[in-house]
């Protein structure tokens, strides 16, 4: 079973002429990477959106999972990580997308949002665990 839906293009890593499921991941990322930055206001944050792990404030504010994810999956650390960790990420990716979607999307929808949706939980389905 193929990873891949037809049509998709598998990006590969820098320095490297082999296509890889860790390429695929940090494309897939890229969507909700752009997605939280465009949403997250991070004007008035006093740490210029990092997140700081020992700073109470960032556990307490209202962007702080967001801002997390985005300081945690940065593109220099989804080219280190382990492919357990993208496949974390993607998890939490998925669920940040499902969870600004409105009730007008409907299953035949092709924004880019349920395109992105559809593609990542297909990946996901088919995963190994």
């Amino acid at each position: 079973m193929s990873l891949l839906g037809r049509g998709d293009v598998v990006t590969t890593q820098s320095g490297s002429h082999s296509r890889t499921i860790t390429g695929y991941l940090a494309h897939l990322l890229e969507h909700p990477r752009w997605l939280m930055e465009r949403d997250i206001d991070f004007t008035q944050c006093p740490y210029h959106g990092r997140y700081e792990t020992f700073v109470a404030e960032c556990d307490t504010c209202i962007y702080g999972e967001g801002c997390k994810w985005l300081s945690s999956y940065t593109t220099s650390v989804i080219k280190e990580a382990p492919l357990t960790d993208l496949v974390d990420a993607l998890e939490s990716a998925v669920n940040y997308v499902a969870s600004r979607q409105q009730d007008e999307h409907q299953a035949n929808c092709v924004c880019d949002d349920c395109e992105w949706l559809r593609k990542s939980r297909q990946f996901l389905r088919s995963f190994p665990e």
